[in-house]
């Protein structure tokens, strides 16, 4: 499972949330994840002439599908077309994400009970758990999807909502993220879409 809670302050109450865990992570040593990126990142720029800033968001695309070891192969078998049609969606999102005005934030913590870890986050007014999860997918790319992209299509972004107080500060799901929730892994009473949880004031 994945534990998440939000503070403004140290007296407020606490957002507990959280995620059954469903892809295998095959790790490898940070050196080796080094020289694979070195060598995507040589091919995107000789073969292709894609620029090195929009490598890494090409990158974590093909992680989503492929899992967190990436090669040529899997470039290649993309294909030219397919490559330069990622880097343009690369780039609408740097875009975007740069055009974004400052809004307030609070921390968000992560806890990985079976991993033993956790960690903080920065969660915008505004933005909901999976966009947390999206802005930070080095971190939480391995707990968290979001497949469809936030659309209520899929349920790879499904939490839990333990603390009923906070449940009770959300509106009711919609039919359709209901519909997605019955085919989510495990789904409990306290069961949302991350999609849906955001924010606000």
């Amino acid at each position: 499972k994945i534990s998440i809670f939000s503070r403004w302050r140290d007296d407020s109450p606490r957002l507990f949330l959280a995620s059954p865990c469903r892809r295998t992570f095959h790790g490898t040593s940070s050196l080796s994840l080094a020289k694979t990126t070195e060598e995507l990142s040589d091919y995107l720029q000789k073969e292709h002439g894609i620029d090195a800033k929009l490598h890494s968001g090409i990158f974590k695309a093909l992680q989503s599908v492929h899992g967190a070891k990436i090669g040529i192969e899997h470039l290649e078998a993309f294909g030219k077309a397919g490559l330069e049609a990622l880097a343009v969606s690369v780039q609408e999102q740097l875009t975007k994400r740069q055009g974004r005005p400052t809004r307030p934030s609070t921390l968000l913590k992560v806890s990985i009970p079976h991993h033993g870890t956790s960690f903080e986050l920065k969660w915008k007014l505004g933005d909901s758990v999976l966009e947390v999860a999206q802005e930070n997918e080095e971190l939480m790319s391995e707990y968290m999807e979001g497949t469809c992209g936030g659309i209520m299509s899929c349920c790879t972004c499904q939490i839990y909502i333990d603390q009923p107080e906070f449940q009770a500060l959300l509106s009711e799901p919609e039919e359709s993220e209901l519909d997605m929730l019955d085919l989510a892994y495990e789904p409990e009473d306290s069961s949302r879409l991350g999609c849906q949880v955001k924010l606000t004031k």
